[in-house]
């Protein structure tokens, strides 16, 4: 009983743990997208936009503001980079998990199955002493009927010896 408590704690774990990881392959899938997109512009408009960004100001504050607005962009980047390697984590460990819970489960029913094979075994092994008990009951009741029998017969001769005088042939004296 307690195993098989186990048994379905472990699967509503796996069954969250299976709704986590298509949720985590999702949100990896997106943000793979994401970043794929990010770079197909990057390479199409090239790291070249930085610079002329950068450099086609006069104004050295305008010239600030967008080295800070082209810091910003490599920020964003490198966060979404390191959300994705984040969430691929996130995805490895659910697998792992789930994998770790499904071995559980498989061992919690391989002792379920192994205690219910010992279990029958042994109640086959209970019937045969029972069946033996049994056996030995009707020999002794059959024992004991025959000498119930024989002093039946006994004590029915002896009561026709003390109420007849002589018995047959003297047999009584």
């Amino acid at each position: 009983a307690e195993l098989e408590l186990q048994k379905e704690t472990l699967n509503g774990e796996i069954e969250v743990t299976k709704e986590e990881l298509a949720a985590a392959e999702i949100e990896e899938q997106e943000q793979y997208e994401a970043m794929k997109l990010r770079i197909k512009y990057a390479y199409e408009n090239g790291n070249v936009e930085y610079l002329d960004t950068i450099f086609s100001t006069s104004d050295l504050s305008d010239m600030v503001n967008k080295s800070e607005y082209v810091e910003q962009i490599y920020e964003y980047d490198s966060d979404m980079l390191e959300e994705l390697i984040s969430i691929r984590k996130k995805v490895a460990d659910a697998q792992l998990k789930l994998e770790t819970d499904l071995a559980a489960v498989e061992d919690i029913e391989t002792e379920v199955n192994e205690n219910k094979e010992a279990i029958e075994i042994m109640i086959e092994g209970k019937q045969v002493q029972a069946n033996n008990y049994n056996n030995s009951i009707d020999d002794y009741e059959a024992q004991i009927a025959a000498i119930q029998a024989d002093i039946d017969a006994t004590l029915a001769f002896l009561n026709w010896c003390v109420t007849s005088e002589t018995g047959v042939n003297g047999m009584c004296k």
